[in-house]
């Protein structure tokens, strides 16, 4: 047994790209996950190590859209583009100097938002927008920021999309794994003491991109914020919008 047991190894290994194309393309990454294989491409072909890494992000992106009640695949593939589009920002932000956002020339941002957004399709944007949204809420809530039947304050709004950015959908579930509010708002205060960049709302900056695409576009997501908002009985308070001083009293 043991030698049928090394032969049956050593046929796997030296068949992984096969093996694990066929499983990864056939099973694993059916739509909605189809993303995964475009979005995470093998950088030494189709390994035991890349599976892993593929079925990780799998993992988180299922279960964050889980917590959140995202059912829909075109939401799950929503989360996917939010994903792919957060480690692009962060490459192209640390190949920046550590400048503040709004110092930087709005043709730059034009552009910006063009390498990073026209890789999607014009449903994509619109499915990305509600369900940006939707994160940035949810992880106000998870630190009791938020409560169902009351307004988000903008800059509480602000201060979850500055974490949902850098770290991407997979911050929700970061949050939602430590067991009690207290130590999500310590984790809180941890991400706050290493970040130094400021980032602009990514619904924004969709929103921004899909205007380039066409008029009448933003009608359908529009709707869709609508009623998330209403089956949440909520609202975001965009009273005393401000950058600085920043979220004062938040978390404590």
């Amino acid at each position: 047994m043991r030698g049928v047991n090394q032969r049956f190894h050593a046929l796997v290994q030296d068949n992984q790209e096969s093996i694990i194309r066929a499983s990864l393309e056939n099973v694993e990454c059916c739509w909605p996950h189809s993303a995964l294989l475009q979005y995470w491409l093998p950088e030494d072909g189709y390994t035991f190590k890349y599976a892993g890494y593929v079925c990780r992000i799998k993992w988180i992106i299922s279960r964050v859209a889980e917590i959140c009640r995202l059912t829909q695949y075109a939401k799950i593939d929503a989360l996917y583009c939010i994903f792919h589009s957060c480690n692009e920002i962060m490459k192209l932000y640390e190949s920046m100097e550590l400048v503040k956002v709004e110092e930087i020339m709005e043709s730059y941002i034009r552009e910006v938002r063009r390498i990073l957004f026209s890789q999607f399709s014009t449903p994509q944007i619109q499915q990305m927008i509600p369900t940006s949204i939707r994160l940035v809420f949810k992880a106000a809530e998870l630190v009791e920021e938020h409560r169902q039947g009351s307004p988000l304050h903008i800059n509480i709004y602000n201060r979850f999309n500055r974490y949902l950015i850098p770290y991407g959908p997979g911050f929700i579930l970061e949050l939602h794994q430590r067991g009690t509010v207290q130590q999500r708002k310590e984790f809180i205060k941890f991400l706050d003491s290493i970040m130094i960049m400021r980032f602009p709302r990514m619904h924004d900056e969709l929103i921004k991109y899909l205007e380039t695409r066409g008029h009448g576009l933003m009608t359908e997501p529009g709707i869709e914020i609508q009623q998330f908002l209403q089956e949440e009985d909520t609202s975001l308070d965009m009273r005393h919008d401000f950058e600085e001083p920043e979220d004062e009293g938040l978390l404590e």
